[in-house]
């Protein structure tokens, strides 16, 4: 991806877990952005593939919203057990 240049949604498409996480710990997109890019392709592309039996894009936002409390969590108890590592 070029700096300053959107990702598209097919891009996104393409990337794993891993690198999608790695552009949201750059600020390169936020897990919102991600989630919303998910379901437009999913709305994009489920007329024709009907893959899709209970579209929950709502449960998903709200979801998505925990997201930086569980981060901070994470990273919280992260830096704990480096401390005990350490000691």
């Amino acid at each position: 991806m070029c700096p300053n240049q959107p990702m598209d949604d097919r891009s996104l498409a393409h990337l794993d877990a891993v690198a999608q996480a790695a552009l949201v710990r750059r600020d390169e997109l936020t897990p919102s952005e991600l989630v919303e890019a998910a379901i437009r392709r999913i709305e994009r592309l489920d007329p024709e593939l009907h893959s899709v039996i209970h579209p929950a894009f709502d449960d998903a936002r709200r979801e998505v919203d925990r997201v930086p409390g569980v981060v901070r969590r994470a990273r919280a108890e992260a830096a704990r057990s480096e401390e005990l590592v350490q000691r």
